[in-house]
């Protein structure tokens, strides 16, 4: 999802436009970004902010960015897309595209899937596999199939 930002030295903004999602942090006092200050109970003068940096980024984008960020009225869009599942989000695709274009002889020379996750975890003591996501393992193509973990992702 595209977003845009406008920081000054105190302040940061940022606008979603997938969904119209927007943030006002104080980066003096928080310059980890951990505390929006649109969300709650909003200040006048928070709003205030975040209305003059809205305008300041909507004039940015108008003069330098793409035409389809702004509406019919000059303002930024907002896509009314449903935000992603962060969990979703979070769960990354661990296995590379190009195994699959390997000739059969090759591939079949590698590890599987299953055996690459027992060989990087077997001196593993921080975490168990059955901690681990083994459902958006299974999703994205992983099996534990020949291993001794299998019976982890069976059924």
């Amino acid at each position: 999802s595209r977003w845009l930002s406008l920081r000054g030295h105190k302040w940061k903004y940022n606008y979603w436009l997938a969904d119209g999602w927007a943030e006002l942090y104080d980066l003096e006092v928080d310059p980890e970004e951990t505390h929006n200050l649109l969300l709650g109970n909003v200040e006048d003068t928070h709003r205030q902010q975040a209305d003059t940096m809205h305008k300041r980024l909507t004039g940015w984008e108008s003069e330098n960015g793409f035409t389809d960020s702004l509406d019919a009225a000059g303002q930024l869009v907002n896509l009314n897309q449903p935000p992603v599942d962060a969990t979703e989000m979070r769960t990354n695709g661990q296995f590379p595209r190009w195994v699959a274009r390997l000739p059969d002889e090759e591939r079949a020379l590698m590890e599987s899937r299953g055996e690459t996750v027992v060989n990087a975890i077997q001196n593993e003591d921080t975490f168990k596999l059955e901690e681990t996501n083994l459902k958006a393992f299974g999703e994205a193509g992983g099996s534990l199939e020949g291993t001794v973990y299998q019976h982890l992702t069976d059924g």
